[in-house]
């Protein structure tokens, strides 16, 4: 299995996972969901100073994610990237 071919499959496989634990997601918002919590996982790490593990690192972060909180993921947004850009901002101080 070439390298890209790889890259592919993980994801993928993070879609059927996130969709086992979660029937009331489509694929393409499983799919939208396991790319926005990669993105966070790797701008979190990066933020915090420390080294980049490479990707299986994340994958393996992703699937605990998704095997503690996927069940209840879809009552948290119904856009995922907006979920995550809104997380990373902060509270809201007034």
């Amino acid at each position: 299995m070439t390298e890209e071919m790889r890259m592919e499959w993980i994801p993928q496989w993070l879609t059927n996972l996130l969709l086992e634990v979660n029937d009331q997601l489509t694929e393409d918002q499983a799919r939208t969901w396991v790319e926005a919590i990669w993105e966070d996982i790797d701008a979190t790490r990066a933020k915090g100073g420390f080294k980049y593990r490479g990707k299986e690192q994340t994958a393996k972060q992703v699937e605990q994610w998704i095997r503690s909180h996927g069940k209840h993921i879809h009552h948290l947004s119904d856009d995922p990237k907006s979920y995550i850009l809104n997380k990373r901002k902060g509270p809201v101080s007034q």
